[in-house]
């Protein structure tokens, strides 16, 4: 048994509709999945429905994924299991990615600037949502670079040219946002951080109910690392794809990294 709780959609930087997700997760025989969309939950709540509607046996477990800052330090905190009409949720949210469509067009601005003609114009509908991914595939597109990853390594990327910083909640705000409205919040991909005591450090001094221990970016060492970690701080242990669909970021395909059901178990069948 299968399972991956941390997929991005459409309705965030994905290039694939929950619909689309849905299929591609019963097509590659798993039993559980989270959509994580930033800042977003219709996602979560449209392929839910789907599923209802033509009775798949798949387990979908409300997920989202906020963006937060320490000093200079992108910490990113996945949310399960919360009531998705929360009324503080729906507001905070509704703000952060206004917040996000006015970056995005800042960074478009700030790449033309820089000599890159890419030729975006006025950004509107499903676009918004797409953040710098999106600015990253017309670059690839215009054969500035390779792929998506090439183009965050020399522009977008934190500290590159092109990078515009973005708004964002601190730890603290975005767990007692997700615990106010009944759900979990877990440390999302702890070896991007790349930081040890950094990490070990939040989930001491913030109210974190567990870390993803399984993740791409996490080597074999790294996973005992943060299984053992967890273990010391009684917390609950969790993993996923972080799947996007997008052409040189691993995976490119929904269902080539997966984790067991049992391993995650406590996750999914949290209450």
């Amino acid at each position: 048994m299968k399972a991956d709780l941390h997929i991005h959609t459409t309705f965030s930087d994905g290039i694939f509709t929950p619909k689309e997700i849905v299929t591609m997760a019963l097509a590659s025989k798993l039993q559980a999945i989270s959509i994580t969309d930033h800042d977003a939950v219709e996602g979560v709540l449209e392929a839910q429905k789907y599923i209802k509607n033509n009775n798949y046996e798949l387990k979908i477990i409300t997920g989202i994924e906020l963006g937060t800052q320490v000093a200079e330090h992108a910490v990113h905190i996945l949310g399960y299991h919360f009531d998705c009409q929360n009324d503080k949720l729906r507001l905070v949210t509704a703000n952060l990615r206004l917040a996000r469509e006015k970056r995005l067009t800042d960074i478009v601005a700030k790449v033309k600037n820089l000599g890159y003609n890419i030729g975006v114009g006025k950004i509107d509908g499903r676009e918004k949502s797409f953040g710098r991914p999106y600015v990253a595939k017309q670059l690839v597109k215009a054969g500035y670079f390779k792929n998506v990853q090439e183009a965050f390594n020399e522009l977008l990327g934190a500290g590159k040219p092109g990078y515009i910083p973005q708004p964002k909640l601190s730890p603290k705000e975005a767990i007692d946002l997700l615990h106010a409205a009944g759900g979990i919040a877990i440390l999302a991909h702890p070896s991007e951080l790349n930081n040890y005591n950094l990490v070990q450090q939040l989930l001491t001094e913030c109210q974190f109910d567990g870390i993803e221990v399984w993740h791409p970016s996490a080597d074999q060492s790294s996973e005992q690392r943060w299984l053992h970690l967890a273990t010391e701080l009684g917390l609950l242990v969790s993993g996923g794809s972080d799947f996007h669909g997008h052409s040189g970021r691993f995976p490119e395909k929904l269902g080539d990294y997966t984790i067991g059901y049992n391993q995650i178990k406590n996750v999914i069948e949290y209450s």
